[in-house]
């Protein structure tokens, strides 16, 4: 089911990222290029198997991977983990055991980014590794342990505390701005902040009724798209600038950005919905309707 919802787009981004924009010579190398044959070769096979984030660990090595598909890395990580996770449900069958291996994950991927950090200094053998990026993935796993056994933990007020947490991590942006995500605590933060958010919406029904509004429904469902264009929006945003006035200042880039590339992208989430997640997404929900009456 979840290679029903993430599959179809990411693989056509794949696409549009090593063929289409390529062949129209945005940016990046040419298609047939010399340079784009070096993209092709490091990158092509990695991010077809979900494992473009171990392509990316050295950043000084060339070529460099296109600008606008720089952000499909993290699918890999969502991939590998949902792989893992599957296999350890299958190989583990009691609860306490596979909350304790979490707790291991979470506290080893903390330990990871403290010891990477002494190691290189190439800010993407940190970034980009699998291993610094545990903290969500082991949270998000808690909760649904957590939640599947009624065990979820009570937080006063939790709407409330979860907004006050979010607070503290945009409180916190200047660090980010200024050391780029390399503090080893900013993921523990996020990811804490992330878990609040999630704990709310299962406990709070003020959460749960602002969540259900219709409208961020609807947003809710194209933020996959959000996420897969939103590099190639915004550099549509920047091109079309250039066209218009190639002597633009960088403050001029930068409102255009906001004022172009925000819509632009979610005109091509809406058109990926529409066109193409869609149908995969309705039919993910009859295959687990059929499921359902398979075990009943």
């Amino acid at each position: 089911r979840r290679a029903l919802r993430i599959w179809p787009l990411y693989y056509l981004a794949l696409i549009i990222g090593f063929l289409l924009l390529p062949s129209v010579t945005l940016f990046g190398p040419g298609l047939g290029s010399p340079e784009w044959q070096q993209v092709m070769q490091k990158y092509a096979l990695p991010f077809a198997t979900f494992l473009g984030n171990f392509s990316l660990l050295n950043s000084q090595a060339p070529p460099k991977l296109p600008f606008t598909m720089t952000a499909l890395w993290s699918i890999s990580i969502e991939e590998q983990f949902y792989i893992a996770w599957c296999l350890t449900l299958c190989r583990l069958n009691q609860p306490r055991t596979i909350g304790r291996l979490l707790v291991l994950a979470g506290i080893g991927s903390l330990a990871f980014r403290l010891w990477i950090r002494t190691q290189s200094d190439d800010i993407a053998a940190y970034y980009n590794n699998t291993f610094s990026h545990l903290d969500p993935i082991v949270a998000g796993a808690l909760l649904g342990l957590l939640h599947s056994q009624s065990r979820l933990p009570k937080v006063a007020y939790p709407l409330l505390t979860s907004i006050g947490a979010w607070a503290l991590l945009i409180f916190c942006l200047p660090s980010l701005f200024l050391n780029g995500p390399t503090a080893p605590w900013f993921f523990s933060l996020e990811a804490g902040a992330s878990a609040l958010s999630l704990l709310a919406a299962l406990t709070d029904p003020r959460a749960a009724r602002l969540l259900s509004r219709p409208w961020l429904v609807s947003y809710g469902r194209i933020t996959f798209g959000l996420y897969v264009f939103h590099l190639l929006g915004l550099n549509l945003a920047n091109w079309l600038l250039w066209k218009w006035n190639p002597f633009a200042t960088p403050l001029q880039f930068w409102v255009a950005r906001l004022l172009l590339g925000l819509p632009i992208t979610t005109m091509l989430a809406v058109v990926s919905w529409n066109t193409l997640e869609k149908p995969f997404n309705n039919l993910r929900h009859r295959l687990s309707r059929v499921n359902q009456q398979i075990q009943g």
